[in-house]
Parts: C-alpha cells; sequence; structure tokens
C-alpha cells in the first residue's frame, strides 16, 4: 500500500500519538521527522533510552519511611518476643 499526506515545509520532528486513553502513556507513540529533523524525542521507544519516571517525594522523606518501617519491626519482634518469656 502507498499513500501520501502533507507535511509542513520546515525540518522538524513531530510527536505522533494514539489518542486512545492511556495508550501513549503505554508506548503508542512515535515520532514522524520532516526533512532533516530537529532531532529525537525522549522517551520514543526504539528511537531513545528507557524513559525513567522520577520520584516525587523528597529524598528525606524516604529515609523517614524506611525508619519507620524498620522501627516497626524491632518493635514488633521485641513484643513477640516479651510475649513469649511470659
Amino acid at each position: 500500500k502507498t499513500g501520501t499526506f502533507i507535511v509542513p515545509g520546515e525540518h522538524q520532528t513531530y510527536l505522533v500519538h494514539c489518542d486512545i486513553a492511556q495508550h501513549m502513556e503505554k508506548g503508542m507513540k512515535g515520532q514522524l521527522v520532516v526533512g532533516r529533523g530537529s532531532g529525537d524525542l525522549w522517551s520514543i521507544p526504539g528511537v531513545s533510552n528507557a524513559f525513567n519516571a522520577e520520584s516525587y517525594l523528597p529524598g528525606m522523606l524516604k529515609w523517614i519511611i524506611g525508619s519507620m518501617i524498620f522501627a516497626t519491626a524491632l518493635l514488633s519482634l521485641y513484643l513477640m518476643r516479651k510475649k513469649s518469656l511470659r
């Protein structure tokens, strides 16, 4: 099959994607390079490096949550041992 479509005249790279809900987030996207293009777009499967989602939690919050989980585990072990000694 062959087809024809009209593109803008300047050398540019455009994002093309599926409009169905959540399809673009799942990787149904690509880039359309017109002429020499303007470079690769980020997060395009098969073109750019894998996309790493950033954590939006502040760095200290991760340590606080981890410390709370550790302290809870220690307290649980202490209480179970104390109960078994009775």
